[in-house]
């Protein structure tokens, strides 16, 4: 799946991805359930990918990821994988209670 994820003109780009495996929402979900933003910072390193379905990112961005970039644009980005799997991050954190 691709969508193109529009924030600031300069910075648009494409993202792709697959569907989650169960070994990503265990590492996103454990986030969920503290209640912690920090996963989706984590939903961003494990699921989008390049054109060439490659990893955008590493483990090592996430405190870039949860620093210095706009996080309305991060929301969107998960929010729409997350359309595509049915579920939100609001619904998982009432899942998760």
């Amino acid at each position: 799946m691709a969508r193109e994820i529009t924030g600031h003109s300069d910075n648009d780009c494409e993202i792709f991805w697959k569907p989650s495996t169960l070994a990503q929402r265990d590492k996103i979900f454990k986030y969920i359930a503290e209640n912690s933003l920090e996963g989706l910072a984590e939903s961003i390193i494990q699921r989008c990918l390049d054109a060439d379905g490659k990893r955008m990112f590493a483990q090592t961005h996430k405190k870039e990821l949860m620093t210095r970039q706009d996080p309305d644009v991060l929301v969107k980005i998960v929010s729409a994988m997350n359309e595509d799997e049915g579920a939100t991050i609001e619904e998982a954190r009432k899942n998760s209670d």
